[in-house]
């Protein structure tokens, strides 16, 4: 008699398990998904992101730490971010628009690249608010 509660309380703990792993498996693919799908966005606005493989990786998705915005001086008024060519004021407000995306992300460091050419600094994408 005794083995039959035994066994019912290995099998509902069983249950557990098997059900904290799947909800556990479903956040991290919830998650990657939407990493994803934001380093894609930003991407497009002419940030890359500095990718470092992780041992895991494949059990939590982790952001990089450091990225680099990529622009060109057009003129004196304009500024190409990614395919775009934007007024200066328009481009700041994208600046701040995409550091505040980053910082969301996770992305701690970026480093400007101006015609081809990396900076010697790196801006933080911390608020300083």
């Amino acid at each position: 008699m005794k083995w039959k509660y035994a066994l019912r309380f290995r099998l509902s703990t069983m249950m557990l398990l098997v059900t904290s792993v799947g909800l556990f498996s479903g956040y991290v693919h919830w998650r990657r998904t939407v990493i994803v799908r934001e380093c894609n966005e930003i991407e497009t606005l002419g940030v890359t992101l500095l990718w470092t493989v992780q041992p895991n990786d494949n059990i939590w998705p982790v952001v990089p730490s450091k990225a680099e915005l990529k622009f060109a001086e057009i003129s004196s008024d304009e500024i190409q971010l990614g395919a775009t060519t934007y007024s200066i004021d328009k481009a700041k407000v994208l600046q701040d628009e995409i550091m505040e995306r980053l910082e969301r992300l996770g992305v701690q460091n970026v480093v400007p690249v101006k015609d081809g050419q990396r900076l010697s600094f790196e801006v933080s994408t911390r608020s300083t608010r």
